[in-house]
């Protein structure tokens, strides 16, 4: 019957349309398992349904996020089929790493960005990663035409600063997050925090 043809069609249409869906969001990834800083890291990316499908010689770059500015490295790509590799040698002191794909004015950053965070032995973020990325998402993520997301960025430095690791050995990043949270209860945490930091005699 009609009704019946009508609701194979839509089932059709659905299936097809959450195919698509569901290849965009598989356009990259880190195939390097759990990357520990100055280790290597290997990527894939395919462009299908991206602005870069069917853009010739486009480019890849590494946003190494390890000091105050992002070190930037081209990742040389080779391709396969539809699927394009690359890798990148991180320093030490890289927390996260940012991937951004691009020729002349066309790139394709996700609209979020390609990340990866940074591990240590135990498999677990490395002090600073989250809050690499957080800051990342509030301030210089322009610089791959990342839109600035601040309700991410503190999603990143909440769950940096769960770590009392975090806190001590980023105080400074730790009380700039609690100066700039809307949660009243971080502005009464910054209140005794501060109070508490008052109260030491080492203070310079």
């Amino acid at each position: 019957t009609q009704t019946s043809n009508m609701k194979r069609l839509t089932i059709l249409l659905l299936a097809v349309t959450l195919t698509i869906a569901a290849a965009a969001q598989k356009n990259f990834e880190v195939m390097t398992k759990n990357p520990a800083p100055g280790s290597t890291i290997t990527i894939e990316y395919m462009p299908r349904n991206t602005a870069l499908q069917g853009v010739k010689d486009f480019e890849a770059t590494a946003y190494l996020l390890e000091g105050k500015l992002p070190l930037a490295k081209t990742v040389a790509l080779k391709q396969d089929g539809g699927i394009f590799r690359g890798s990148v040698k991180t320093n030490d002191s890289t927390r996260a790493v940012f991937f951004s794909f691009a020729k002349d004015e066309v790139s394709d950053n996700n609209d979020e960005g390609y990340y990866t965070l940074l591990f240590n032995k135990k498999g677990t973020e490395v002090i600073g990663a989250n809050q690499a990325l957080a800051v990342a998402f509030n301030s210089y993520g322009g610089i791959w035409n990342m839109k600035r997301n601040a309700d991410k960025a503190a999603e990143f430095n909440k769950k940096e600063f769960a770590s009392t690791a975090s806190r001590e050995k980023l105080a400074n990043e730790y009380l700039s997050y609690l100066a700039q949270s809307k949660d009243e209860a971080d502005k009464e945490l910054l209140k005794a925090t501060l109070a508490s930091r008052l109260e030491k005699k080492d203070l310079s």
